[in-house]
């Protein structure tokens, strides 16, 4: 793994606590022709695997725009 990054939010309700957890990961792949085991052949570029990619939009910051 290259890195990663989370995201956790806990928000307080009125009869439970809900929790959200998001993680970002980079993984280094190998390129075609190396000795790594792997069930298909590679390109060599990273893979991202992201459980949040469907809410990414909506949970950056948005930018405040003032007149």
């Amino acid at each position: 793994m290259r890195e990663a990054e989370t995201m956790e939010i806990q928000i307080t309700r009125e009869d439970a606590l809900q929790h959200f957890l998001a993680v970002k990961e980079r993984f280094k792949t190998a390129t075609v022709g190396s000795s790594s085991v792997a069930a298909a052949p590679s390109t060599g570029m990273d893979t991202y695997l992201d459980n949040a990619s469907a809410y990414r939009k909506s949970l950056n910051p948005r930018k405040v725009v003032r007149e």
